[in-house]
């Protein structure tokens, strides 16, 4: 798992920017929790969203909590992937699965440090995204499209989704069958976001 992070981490170094600097320098630690606390308070963990989430930021705050069910995958989770792909995975491609979701999993929860950090310099950059890419706090753009049904809970969601899938990612972009062009992150699920969020993120945050 430490391995993972350095190498996540020296991928982002690599760009040599800035705005990575400040994105990494955000988070002020990285913490392993057993399970979500009782009294946790984070504003993007919710009473319907406890049972699933695999890590948080808690409100204000700029260091990540990963909890242990991030580093595993239920039998039901992997009925759906199986579902899904209308094939069965081999124990190798779960365990690439964890890894790539491990991962995904520490950018996105590092984005909402990021979000914190910046608010607290005076930079909203989330009311910069919202405005940018939905029509109001709780609905989408009805032309965008965001990488996953969790990325269209929240405007805090969908940057954090999509800055992970960005770092992430080992897709391309192409042309979808809307005539859309798009970023597609080589994982299971075939996540794709438009190319808008993806510049948006290469210009702005990474």
């Amino acid at each position: 798992q430490l391995q993972l992070m350095d190498e996540t981490f020296e991928k982002m170094k690599a760009a040599n920017s800035s705005a990575v600097n400040d994105f990494m320098k955000s988070t002020t630690k990285i913490i392993r929790d057993k399970a979500l606390p009782e009294n946790s308070t984070s504003a993007t963990v919710t009473d319907d969203d406890k049972e699933n989430v695999l890590g948080y930021v808690a409100v204000g705050k700029t260091e990540v909590h990963i909890l242990d069910r991030a580093t595993t995958l239920s039998a039901d989770r992997i009925k759906e992937l199986e579902d899904y792909n209308k094939r069965k995975f081999t124990q190798t491609q779960l365990v690439n699965y964890v890894e790539e979701n491990y991962v995904h999993t520490i950018v996105h929860e590092m984005t909402h440090a990021f979000q914190n950090a910046q608010k607290e310099k005076g930079n909203d950059i989330v009311a910069k995204w919202q405005e940018k890419f939905w029509e109001s706090d709780t609905k989408i753009k009805s032309d965008g499209i965001a990488p996953s049904s969790y990325a269209k809970t929240a405007p805090y969601e969908d940057m954090a989704e999509c800055v992970s899938f960005y770092v992430t990612g080992k897709g391309v972009k192409y042309t979808n069958a809307d005539g859309k062009e798009v970023f597609r992150a080589n994982d299971f699920a075939g996540s794709t976001m438009d190319i808008e969020r993806y510049n948006w993120i290469k210009y702005n945050i990474i």
